[in-house]
């Protein structure tokens, strides 16, 4: 009877001795949840801290009767050159002193030779791009509105000497001229300011 007495004893104390060491883990294992999620959310709010935030300021051409947005920290050049049908380019800011090459968004106005359907022009701008540059890589065509009127869109890989860039070209036909929008920049870069490029194209609108 004394010995059942002690097993039943011993069984007690086991049991509450186990109940004691269970109740710690919990608040161990809720620190370490809160931890990892504050280190999480560290790290995202440093990868949207990094994401630049472009502001736009509204571009009016009285002369080639068209306006369109653009960031406010791209440099805008307006071109007087009567052999070449560019009349304006954007150019984004340096990232650091090493940035070779930047980004940019050319806008050109060319005068048909004739009227031409939409999909003549399609034909005859893809037809251009492959003679004009080297190592083309036709990679996207796309229907796309422009300044609210049926257009196309091009997304292409291509040389520049020993630059390998990426391109989107849209453009649209209104009144007997072709208005072209080209972004550029090197392969590697090309996502960064993709964002602020559409929304230039989107923004376009001819008077």
């Amino acid at each position: 009877m004394q010995r059942l007495e002690k097993l039943s004893d011993r069984s007690q104390s086991t049991t509450i001795i186990t109940k004691t060491t269970a109740f710690p883990l919990k608040p161990a294992l809720t620190g370490a949840g809160i931890a990892i999620a504050i280190a999480l959310g560290a790290l995202t709010f440093q990868h949207f801290s990094k994401t630049p935030v472009e502001n736009f300021l509204t571009y009016q051409s009285s002369e080639h009767q068209f306006a369109m947005k653009y960031p406010e920290r791209w440099e805008k050049q307006e071109l007087q050159n009567p052999l070449i049908a560019d009349v304006l380019v954007f150019t984004a800011p340096k990232k650091n002193s090493a940035d070779a090459y930047q980004e940019q968004m050319i806008v050109r106005i060319e005068d048909l030779p004739r009227p031409m359907s939409l999909e003549e022009y399609n034909k005859w701008s893809i037809g251009q791009i492959k003679t004009t540059f080297t190592d083309v890589n036709i990679i996207e065509e796309t229907a796309k509105t422009v300044a609210n009127n049926s257009g196309y869109a091009v997304v292409f890989d291509a040389k520049e000497g020993e630059k390998s860039l990426k391109k989107m070209q849209a453009w649209t036909l209104i009144n007997n001229k072709a208005y072209v929008l080209t972004y550029t920049a090197e392969k590697s870069d090309y996502p960064e300011y993709l964002k602020s490029a559409e929304g230039m194209v989107e923004s376009f609108a001819v008077n």
